[in-house]
């Protein structure tokens, strides 16, 4: 008989958490196990996950909405998320209860084990590792030590975030494993060449009324992927288009994504007078397709887990510039073409993007096998047989 693996996130819009969910599920479902997802509570764009699974043919009856299942704290809808968890580990009689995201993970593993299930967790970059108060941080400690008695395993994206939950005795070290994020290697076949990305730029800048009148290969472009949260840092993106304009108007700056930070992105922009210069388009689907248009890739991030933005710009062949965060370092410790800045650094960050961008010539970068998605896969799989 096939175990039954339930794979459950807070949020179903896309996201590097939420691309691990789905890659897992297909991983899992080609090797004999049976799996269901469940989702928290449907926002605009929270059907991502099951768009992606449903084009895959996964069975819409193997897909769940938790509905009070959300990512602020809510007393109330976090008492009714805990009692909808049990209920449906119950009736789909999981075996193994794989969560992802801290709201879903502290939850869920409380759930799970009240259910004597096997419970893993996959820490996606621990919500203590962000920038706030000394009180919020104890809060968070206490809440992750208080959900990993309920758990078997945790999986860490990165070793960094392995040995940041070792250091504040979030679990013992038998029970935490580091687990690096996959991409499937065929992906690159849906790259495409730098002149047809270009020309895919152009047409979606036009079509959202930016860009009017100008030719994007009179340009270079700087390009990050991002959804527009406090700890991706875009703020810091836009600073160094301020740095780079004031010496070369031959270069533009592109943020393919979205969410609750653009009207404050959107202000920064204009009183930095960039209107011409920095641009959001929204969210592209299947990005990593157009990443060829952008001369460089730069994450600003100050917050990170194990992004699949620099895994895909490595497949891509991509120059990158990134901050020095979570396993930001451990992605890219065997490219060719990067430069690593601490967090925040300005300066630091514009330089680096103008020596790559002006370099007479850069190594393509590649995907390390280490990387790819058999690896992620077989040893996710090793963790769900060590149970």
């Amino acid at each position: 008989m096939k175990k039954k693996i339930l794979l459950v996130i807070t949020q179903g819009e896309e996201g590097g958490a939420q691309r691990y969910v789905v890659d897992l599920a297909k991983y899992l479902i080609q090797h004999n196990y049976e799996v269901f997802v469940a989702v928290g509570a449907a926002g605009e764009r929270d059907n991502w996950i099951f768009s992606q699974l449903i084009a895959e043919k996964f069975e819409k009856n193997h897909l769940f909405v938790v509905p009070d299942l959300v990512r602020e704290i809510n007393p109330l809808k976090d008492f009714l998320a805990f009692f909808e968890l049990i209920k449906l580990i119950k009736f789909l009689n999981i075996d193994i209860v794989h969560l992802n995201s801290s709201k879903a993970g502290i939850l869920g593993s409380i759930a799970g084990k009240i259910l004597n299930k096997k419970v893993v967790f996959t820490a996606h970059g621990f919500v203590f590792n962000e920038q706030s108060s000394f009180l919020k941080k104890i809060f968070y400690l206490f809440l992750e030590r208080l959900a990993s008695v309920f758990r078997d395993k945790i999986i860490t994206v990165s070793e960094f975030d392995k040995i940041e939950a070792l250091k504040y005795k979030i679990i013992a070290p038998e029970k935490i494993v580091a687990i690096h994020n996959g991409l499937d290697p065929e992906l690159a076949k849906n790259i495409l060449d730098k002149k047809s990305a270009k020309n895919f730029l152009q047409k979606v800048l036009q079509k959202r009324g930016l860009f009017a009148g100008k030719n994007i290969f009179d340009y270079k472009i700087i390009g990050s992927v991002a959804n527009f949260y406090p700890v991706k840092g875009l703020e810091n993106f836009i600073k160094i288009a301020y740095n780079i304009h004031k010496k070369r108007q031959d270069i533009i700056f592109i943020v393919f994504g979205d969410d609750g930070q653009r009207n404050k992105l959107e202000r920064l922009i204009v009183d930095l007078k960039l209107s011409e210069v920095v641009f959001l388009p929204g969210i592209v689907p299947g990005a990593y397709k157009y990443l060829k248009c952008f001369e460089v890739i730069c994450l600003t991030s100050i917050k990170e887990g194990f992004p699949y933005i620099l895994l895909e710009a490595l497949l891509a062949g991509i120059p990158i510039v990134a901050t020095k965060v979570g396993g930001v370092p451990e992605v890219l410790k065997n490219a060719l073409s990067v430069k690593l800045v601490e967090v925040k650094d300005i300066e630091g960050l514009s330089s680096a993007v103008e020596n790559i961008l002006f370099k007479e010539k850069n190594e393509e970068n590649q995907l390390p096998v280490e990387f790819e998605m058999g690896e992620m896969g077989r040893k996710t799989l090793q963790v769900y047989e060590s149970l």
